[in-house]
């Protein structure tokens, strides 16, 4: 028997980026095993510098630690300036889909990440997982300083306690590297940040029923695979698709593809319009929320509505 199904996917427009940051009561702690390392000084010490490892998708930086002979990599990706960011973690025993927790140090607490993928740097397996729990290069008040600038370890938690503490000392020009590497992009795409935040009307999708009709068809070839995708999409001043980019892995690179290319079918985009309502090239955030579930629903002549 065919097997039938409904897929619930929501779709919005964002004016940033990022997902809503963790509040504090959704935060932990460290572990003990973290407190005994920070307590004795067993911390996995840096090797070498920051050094920039950088994607076709995004920019990002490279570092490796040590303890004991064990050699621990971490990795910081990031699609866009001052948003969140990917981790991969190579060298340690975390597991892929067990519940990591993680965050550069001292900070408000650790965040739990629920969705951690397999990852390899070089040929060390590894895992990655994704957030908006970097530290500010930016200083929120007068005198302060930024709390890249204060930050002088990462700390990776595995569900049962282990604990992987890295001296990453104050990760301020890592960070700032990274922006740098990001804006170049967006220059090479014609798109300027502070024309972008003078907008009069933003970039957009010009028929979202339809362009959900076609991602629910497209959706079809990725089952049990939920989850949310954030894209980045840069439009040129004539409705063109210039970019289109996740700001992390989490969702199968396969289905990122087809949803770029159905947003690159002529007539999808709107462009931005400047201060004097002429057309620009600039860019949107879009989330999508992909949601599988079960449920009989054909047509009255027993056809798949989406097919």
């Amino acid at each position: 028997m065919q097997r039938l199904f409904r897929l619930a996917m929501a779709l919005a427009a964002l004016a940033a980026p990022v997902a809503a940051p963790a509040q504090e009561s959704d935060l932990s702690p460290p572990s003990a095993a973290t407190r005994q390392a920070f307590a004795s000084g067993e911390v996995y010490r840096p090797v070498g510098l920051w050094a920039r490892s950088s994607s076709e998708r995004r920019c990002g930086v490279i570092r490796d630690f040590e303890r004991n002979g064990e050699r621990v990599s971490l990795q910081v990706q990031r699609l866009h300036p001052h948003t969140g960011a990917q981790f991969v973690l190579a060298g340690t025993d975390l597991q892929a889909r067990e519940e990591v927790s993680a965050a550069f140090w001292p900070s408000a607490g650790l965040t739990t990440f629920t969705r951690v993928g397999s990852a390899t740097i070089g040929e060390r397996p590894g895992i990655y997982f994704a957030g908006d729990h970097l530290p500010s290069t930016v200083a929120t008040g007068t005198g302060e300083i930024p709390a890249a600038q204060r930050v002088g370890y990462f700390v990776a938690e595995g569900s049962d306690g282990r604990s992987y503490v890295l001296e990453t000392g104050p990760v301020h020009e890592a960070l700032t590297a990274i922006d740098s590497c990001v804006e170049a992009r967006l220059d090479a795409l014609g798109i300027d940040l502070e024309r972008h935040a003078a907008v009069s009307e933003p970039a957009r999708i010009a028929d979202i029923p339809a362009f959900t009709r076609e991602l629910q068809r497209i959706y079809r070839d990725h089952p049990n695979r939920e989850g949310r995708m954030w894209l980045r999409i840069g439009v040129d001043s004539g409705g063109r698709l210039v970019d289109c980019a996740s700001s992390d892995d989490l969702m199968p690179v396969q289905l990122q593809r087809a949803v770029c290319a159905a947003l690159g079918r002529e007539g999808r985009l709107v462009p931005a319009r400047d201060a004097a309502g002429e057309p620009m090239t600039d860019f949107f955030f879009q989330a999508i929320g992909f949601e599988w579930a079960g449920g009989n629903w054909p047509n009255a002549d027993g056809t798949d509505p989406y097919r």
